[in-house]
């Protein structure tokens, strides 16, 4: 590998690694809801939903408000990009620091709001942030899962 390419490698893996792991594990815990979302979508016959820049950061910004304001409620409307015509939300909030992937969306698949957001037939967008934090006095991770359509 050339010099300057070498440098250039090593300083984009000191930024990874510089990352706090809270956002480190944001961004992983995320990842691991979407696969598990679309696996769940694959053994109902339904196809992958497409990860949507607009609907991550989205979901994430509003993970993160509701934590900071110690609320847990849905808005009057999904603050996404305007290209999308439909949108959808579903939320869950547990306590503790772990993510708790598995247990948040089989509780949405429990529910037949929540159920019916995930195996959705009209959206082909998704969005999923969570945020760790301080709420109501304990530790609490919140989750928010936004669904487009173009």
């Amino acid at each position: 590998m050339r010099p300057g390419r070498l440098a250039a490698a090593c300083l984009f893996a000191c930024l990874i690694l510089a990352l706090p792991a809270q956002a480190q594990g944001r961004s992983h815990a995320g990842d691991v809801m979407l696969r598990k979302i679309n696996a769940t979508r694959a053994r109902h016959g339904l196809p992958s939903l497409r990860r949507s820049p607009s609907l991550r950061h989205s979901s994430g910004r509003f993970a993160r408000w509701l934590m900071g304001h110690d609320l847990f409620a849905h808005r009057a409307h999904v603050s996404a990009s305007p290209r999308f015509r439909k949108l959808g939300e579903a939320l869950a909030m547990h306590s503790g620091r772990k993510p708790g992937v598995r247990s948040t969306l089989r509780r949405w698949l429990g529910s037949p709001v929540h159920r019916a957001i995930v195996l959705t037939r009209a959206m082909r967008w998704i969005g999923v942030g969570m945020s760790r934090g301080r709420f109501g006095g304990g530790r609490a991770v919140i989750w928010v899962l936004q669904v487009g359509k173009l």
